[in-house]
């Protein structure tokens, strides 16, 4: 019977699996779990993934993996280390400085995001230099405690999913709430500045602009930043040390939300009356009051 995997050689001679049935159960178990990079042929030409049956010269090109001891680790060069370090997987013999030289070249050549957990004396230096130092809250020593950031209390190292899960949905939420504000201020600040500047009166008062702003910092804050997490959220990416906290796509939205108020509100601004077909002396503060709604009205869309 043939095997549904096979060993061979991957980038500087690390050792890759790869799945003849990439359809099979095999590969959506690692697909489940996000180790499949690409699929690739045996040419090694990349080709789009299909989840129905495939043809038997599909393969699936998986995370390379590396097993190292402690005193080979040590004997490595710099250039060396730079090309093994992001595909080590196991390090036998180790002793605590070798995995603070791990941790410390995942940070500073890799620009990782580095979590480390260790309930040991030995591990305190690993878990001091990682971002994320965590440690079990019964067998724990009273050194690695000190040096670490949160204390799993159960020992029970699934806690670390739900960890990771709240603590995407806690950025999220302060994305879109940083969005929403972003968007609102950017829209009150130049209906106001341009329509002072051109007519000589600003259509929004500071009253009203107070009252968006307890509202907004009040439920919206509530409804955006209090949004539950799913189990989606585990399929995404990490978020990488350099990445901007406001991301393209938040300045894309900001962009075409506020593109749109702002035209609508300066075509009611300026032919408002003609449109609505105002007259009296109290056009204008109707005017006014219809802007100011319609502002309240765009925000919450």
């Amino acid at each position: 019977m043939e095997m549904p995997f096979r060993f061979i050689n991957g980038p500087s001679s690390l050792p890759c699996l790869f799945l003849s049935d990439p359809g099979g159960s095999s590969a959506q178990v690692l697909l489940s779990s996000g180790q499949v990079v690409s699929w690739k042929n045996e040419q090694g030409e990349e080709l789009p993934f299909k989840s129905s049956k495939v043809s038997i010269s599909y393969v699936a090109y998986v995370v390379c993996g590396l097993a190292i001891k402690g005193p080979d680790f040590r004997n490595k060069s710099p250039d060396e280390l730079k090309a093994i370090v992001p595909y080590i997987q196991v390090m036998a013999r180790s002793l605590p400085l070798d995995k603070h030289k791990l941790v410390t070249n995942l940070r500073s050549m890799h620009k990782e995001v580095v979590a480390v957990t260790g309930d040991g004396t030995n591990d305190a230096p690993a878990l001091h230099e990682a971002d994320i130092g965590l440690a079990t809250g019964i067998a724990r020593t009273e050194v690695a405690k000190e040096n670490v950031d949160v204390i799993i209390l159960d020992d029970n190292f699934s806690t670390i999913v739900n960890v990771a899960k709240w603590g995407r949905t806690v950025y999220i939420n302060i994305q879109k709430f940083v969005q929403f504000h972003l968007t609102v201020n950017i829209v009150a600040l130049m209906i106001n500045f341009i329509s002072a500047w051109i007519s000589g009166s600003a259509p929004l008062t500071a009253v009203q602009l107070l009252w968006v702003n307890l509202i907004m910092d009040t439920l919206g804050a509530l409804a955006l930043a209090t949004e539950p997490p799913h189990d989606g959220l585990m399929n995404r990416s990490p978020v990488g040390r350099g990445v901007s906290f406001i991301i393209r796509a938040m300045w894309r939205n900001i962009a075409g939300q506020s593109v749109y108020q702002m035209v609508l509100l300066f075509m009611f601004n300026f032919a408002g009356k003609q449109i609505l077909g105002l007259n009296g002396s109290d056009a204008t503060i109707i005017l006014n009051t219809f802007i100011f709604n319609t502002f309240v009205g765009d925000t919450k869309v």
